[in-house]
């Protein structure tokens, strides 16, 4: 049974290329013990621009216990880091709930 909407983490990828391949691996590697792990709802961001939008990443950040990006990395991998860290540099910073 996939994961509901109101799951309280999430796994936010940039498009729907992204999330077939995370479903496909998810379904491979717990084949037969589905029912017995906890998985986040995955939200298709449908573009890099949405999925970084930095007032998007700090409302999840405050709403889900668990938050994961995944993005396309299949043209420059150091670009879409250097797009990604000040990002989550800021929220950890900002996050008085931020543990290291």
């Amino acid at each position: 049974m996939p994961p509901s909407q109101k799951s309280p983490m999430r796994l936010c990828v940039e498009g729907t290329d992204d999330m077939h391949v995370v479903v496909a691996l998810v379904m491979r590697l717990l084949s037969k013990d589905w029912d017995n792990v906890a998985l986040p709802y995955i939200d298709d961001k449908a573009g890099i621009a949405a999925l970084l939008d930095r007032a998007t990443l700090s409302a999840a950040a405050k709403t889900y216990t668990h938050l994961g990006l995944v993005l396309d990395a299949d043209d420059d991998v150091q670009k879409q880091w250097e797009r990604l860290r000040p990002r989550v540099a800021q929220r950890a910073l900002r996050d008085d709930t931020h543990h290291a």
